[in-house]
């Protein structure tokens, strides 16, 4: 009876411990890297402050010569501060297979400027000041598809089954702007010859 107890009592630690290494490996670890650079709120923030100057730009996304439409997409605008460069920099180093990834002070995901594409892939900002900045935008596409899987044969015929897929993408693209001086219009091109995602 004891060793029976005994027996019942190993089994069910050793299913306990099996338990809790699963949930263990069910468990995703990102890894959070941060920039070192103190973030200057000041700094940030008063480069973002109104000038006389604006940007004028257009995103263009070509595919095998085509030029896609580029309508409604937002572009976003981060002045170049030493706390940003370093962000940017260690963005390069981002890991997807090892969950390992930069992330930004919150104060300065807050301190951006948006402005949204029209129908020919235009947008504006105004009311800028002399400085350096970064804009970035994301295009969305969707890869469409289909593979033949084997289900069999009958005599001499083999037999495939058409299956469809369709994939969510995006293609990054960005800029380094710098306005030299007040009361002038920048233009700004932002674009990319080709979609580095996908395969396309």
């Amino acid at each position: 009876m004891k060793s029976y107890k005994l027996g019942f009592f190993v089994l069910f630690i050793l299913c306990t411990i099996n338990k809790i290494n699963a949930q263990r490996r069910n468990v995703i670890d990102t890894i959070k890297v941060f920039p070192t650079t103190p973030y200057d709120h000041k700094v940030t923030t008063e480069a973002l402050e109104e000038g006389t100057s604006s940007m004028k730009g257009k995103v263009t996304l070509v595919k095998k010569g085509n030029i896609m439409r580029v309508n409604q997409i937002v572009v976003t605008l981060f002045p170049v501060t030493p706390y940003f460069e370093e962000y940017l920099a260690l963005r390069k180093k981002d890991d997807q297979k090892k969950l390992k990834f930069v992330f930004m002070h919150p104060d300065a995901l807050k301190n951006r400027i948006e402005a949204t594409t029209n129908e020919n892939g235009e947008f504006i900002f105004t009311k800028m000041k002399p400085g350096t900045y970064y804009l970035e935008c994301y295009f969305p596409w969707t890869l469409n598809g289909s593979y033949d899987t084997y289900t069999g044969f009958s005599g001499n015929t083999d037999y495939y089954k058409r299956n469809y897929y369709s994939q969510n993408n995006s293609t990054y693209m960005h800029e380094y702007v710098t306005i030299k001086k007040d009361g002038i219009i920048k233009k700004v091109f932002i674009q990319n010859s080709a979609f580095k995602n996908g395969g396309l």
